[in-house]
């Protein structure tokens, strides 16, 4: 089976405040675009294997979100490679790594990040908006702009 990667970027989120960055959560409109977006894939009949979201709040924030309101139950796994100013090819080893080379892997990240990925996976040179997907299939994980894109969506 191939390994099909969503990436997705974090709903909008509030400025920061006395928790900083790390703690910025998303805001009514945020948590709407991506209820949206939730909406919009549960009537895709979109299913997922596993989920992985950065350690930043307003990212593990979409993840749930997203998956609980597709009607997904599956753990929220953080992957601190998907911060917004890691390396993309740090994301894939650490998949390898954690065993996820097949199946539906959802992963909620960050500029630049979620557009680097993009990138490195399929060649696609893409900016996304806050609570964006890009559906991509990756043929040989790990290896560079070897997927192709599925399909984009957004919360809009």
């Amino acid at each position: 089976m191939p390994l099909i990667l969503y990436l997705l970027r974090h709903g909008e989120a509030a400025p920061a405040e006395s928790g900083g960055d790390r703690m910025r959560p998303l805001t009514s409109k945020g948590e709407h675009r991506v209820r949206s977006l939730a909406l919009a894939l549960a009537q895709r009949g979109w299913r997922l294997d596993r989920a992985f979201a950065s350690p930043l709040l307003r990212a593990r924030e979409t993840a749930r979100i997203v998956t609980t309101g597709a009607g997904i139950e599956v753990e929220i796994e953080e992957l601190p490679e998907l911060e917004p100013e890691d390396e993309p090819a740090s994301v894939t080893d650490a998949l390898t790594d954690l065993g996820a080379t097949s199946g539906h892997v959802l992963l909620v990240g960050h500029m630049p990040q979620m557009a680097r990925l993009a990138r490195l996976l399929a060649g696609i040179d893409h900016g996304f908006a806050p609570a964006e997907m890009l559906g991509i299939e990756c043929a040989e994980p790990g290896s560079d702009a070897t997927g192709r894109l599925l399909w984009r969506l957004d919360g809009g």
